[in-house]
């Protein structure tokens, strides 16, 4: 990025949620899924100056390996669609 990265968001039940950090160089965050079954996610960043990267364009992907309880490895590669 080439602002940097402040924060990410989630959504939540058709609401923006801040993820929580988890890792001190900013760029591990904890987001929670969009789908019931716990496997669909979108998610949108805040560069360092607190603006939206690419006009809030959103990033959603569908992550294989995910349960109800967590997702089977810390790193999954996805494919991913903008909206």
């Amino acid at each position: 990025m080439p602002d940097g990265v402040r924060g990410v968001e989630f959504q939540e039940s058709g609401t923006w949620k801040k993820a929580k950090m988890t890792g001190d160089n900013g760029q591990r965050y904890e987001i929670q899924p969009t789908s019931a079954e716990r496997t669909h996610f979108r998610l949108r960043i805040t560069d360092a100056h607190g603006k939206l990267v690419n006009q809030g364009r959103a990033y959603l992907f569908r992550a294989p390996g995910c349960t109800t309880l967590a997702c089977s490895a810390l790193y999954t590669p996805v494919t991913y669609t903008t909206g």
